[in-house]
């Protein structure tokens, strides 16, 4: 090859090489603006933040109960910052399946309505307090009473005991107490390679709700990694918003923690944990 040429390859190499420095140092910019809010809807309780900056791309999480959203910076070690819904808990609020049966019982055959009837009751294993287990009890004991009236060929009856059970439904107050030792970081609870740390565990507030914070570190073979996780209760919905990643961006991630707020509603074209 010409030596023109050679040349030409090495200071197209060089040049690449400086942009992606560049690239590089623009994502960890901490003067950078964050993006306007966007408002997600995992499992029926809307919240809204804004995002990281450009340089951190998002994925959709699904896993142990959480479901929600990730941003994982492009070319780091690893680094994220994820906000997600626990819709196993969610789903133990029965106000919005009941409503949505008492709505359409007059429009159901029997067979729908009893099945539609059966999907709406409680969950009765392992509750997560003395008062959802009430509720519980009380409210499939409606239910039966709606059941039968079905099979009576009374639907005014089966509707009076559905409404009974969404009265018993409104009581329900999912409180971070009662479930927050169900799914708070624990250091022996990890089996990868290196030393798991908590280094903090205290109570906070977010967004005007109670709320629990827990740092750690993880001494991998290659690097020191710092965690932090947030829990808090919203209508009955159990959220984490957390981090990990370098200890640099942990200020990045209390800026977008900041900026979590409750929107009065979902508009059409809310985001999911996979957009």
């Amino acid at each position: 090859m010409p030596r023109p040429l050679r040349h030409a390859a090495g200071m197209a190499v060089a040049l690449l090489l400086a942009l992606s420095g560049c690239s590089r140092e623009r994502m960890l910019d901490k003067t950078l603006p964050l993006p306007p809010a966007e408002i997600f809807d995992w499992a029926g309780k809307p919240v809204s933040f804004s995002p990281p900056p450009e340089g951190w791309r998002r994925e959709g999480t699904n896993s142990g109960g959480w479901k929600g959203v990730y941003f994982v910076l492009t070319g780091s070690v690893g680094e994220r910052i994820g906000l997600a819904d626990h819709y196993q808990f969610a789903d133990r609020d029965r106000r919005g399946p009941l409503r949505k049966l008492l709505a359409e019982l007059e429009g159901m055959d029997d067979r729908e309505a009893l099945r539609a009837i059966s999907i709406a009751r409680w969950r009765t294993e392992e509750p997560l307090s003395d008062l959802e287990s009430s509720i519980a009890r009380s409210g499939n004991e409606a239910l039966d009473r709606a059941q039968r009236a079905v099979l009576d060929n009374d639907r005014r009856t089966a509707g009076y005991e559905i409404d009974d059970a969404i009265r018993q439904a409104d009581r329900m107050e999912l409180r971070l107490e009662d479930v927050l030792q169900r799914v708070k970081f624990r250091a022996d609870g990890h089996t990868v390679e290196g030393t798991w740390t908590v280094t903090g565990d205290r109570d906070t507030v977010i967004a005007g709700v109670p709320a629990h914070l827990v740092d750690y570190t993880w001494l991998s073979p290659e690097r020191l990694y710092h965690g932090r996780e947030y829990y808090f209760v919203s209508g009955n919905h159990l959220f984490k918003v957390d981090f990990h990643g370098l200890e640099q961006n942990l200020e990045l991630f209390g800026r977008v923690v900041s900026t979590i707020a409750w929107p009065e509603s979902s508009p059409a074209g809310v985001s999911g944990g996979t957009r």
